[in-house]
């Protein structure tokens, strides 16, 4: 989900939401940057905006909650297509390149780009301690990435686990894997030397981005937890000349 929001996260637009007890429905409009990932949102809805559908459906399975959320997206903006960047950068017009990247602000000419897309997830309480979740997302990767991250694809798993069995009800242990991908126009432009707000180094031997992490989170004291956590990254950047990546956190929370 490209989702539509300035650098910072934020966004303006208008949402209506139908609540009932079991299924939600909620649409949104809601306004883009005025260049990729930046913190200036571009005020000509007409030409500029995001739509959202999504539709949640709630359930107790032996008295244990669940959920499901299907989601619609559709985009407009400047956003510059990858095959017409790819074909300037090839003639040595770096012009597109400069959009995609967020250096600089496209003319209106380029108004009319687009991006759709959908994406579907899950959560299941198991027991009074285990949860798990799926979650799977894609777009069609034509025009360039505008906000968030670049991915075109992407499909995670995972599972939380609280600590009561070993004595340790507040504690948590998280687990999760994740594997994304980009469109074969995403691609072929970062082969041909091309560059997004974050991928890009001169060339590209695609491979599928696997992402696993893990933590554990200790309850030290009623008002402090401590989180120690691990990731592994195979294919950094949709490349498999780099990496793997190994990344070791730790992470503290006060809570008054």
């Amino acid at each position: 989900w490209d989702y539509p929001a300035n650098t910072r996260g934020y966004t303006q637009g208008l949402i209506m939401e139908l609540i009932k007890p079991k299924w939600e429905l909620r649409g949104s409009s809601t306004l883009l940057p005025d260049i990729a990932n930046g913190p200036d949102m571009d005020y000509n809805w007409v030409k500029s905006n995001a739509t959202t559908l999504e539709y949640v459906r709630r359930w107790n399975m032996n008295k244990h909650a669940g959920a499901i959320r299907g989601m619609l997206f559709y985009q407009t903006s400047k956003m510059p297509s990858y095959s017409n960047a790819r074909k300037l950068l090839l003639d040595g017009d770096s012009s597109a390149l400069s959009i995609i990247e967020g250096k600089e602000k496209a003319p209106s000419s380029y108004y009319g780009g687009s991006k759709h897309g959908f994406s579907i997830s899950a959560d299941q309480e198991l027991t009074n301690e285990i949860g798990v979740f799926a979650r799977a997302g894609w777009n069609n990767g034509k025009h360039a990435t505008w906000v968030f991250t670049e991915v075109d694809q992407s499909a995670s798993l995972g599972a939380t686990i609280l600590g009561k069995s070993w004595k340790r009800p507040q504690d948590e242990i998280g687990i999760a894997s994740v594997l994304g991908g980009i469109s074969k126009d995403h691609r072929n432009y970062l082969k041909s030397g091309g560059y997004g707000f974050m991928l890009g180094d001169g060339d590209l031997n695609y491979g599928h981005e696997l992402m696993f992490e893990t933590y554990y989170k200790i309850q030290l004291h009623q008002y402090f937890s401590l989180t120690l956590d691990y990731q592994f990254i195979n294919n950094p950047g949709y490349n498999k000349d780099r990496g793997p990546v190994h990344v070791l956190g730790v992470r503290g929370h006060v809570a008054f």
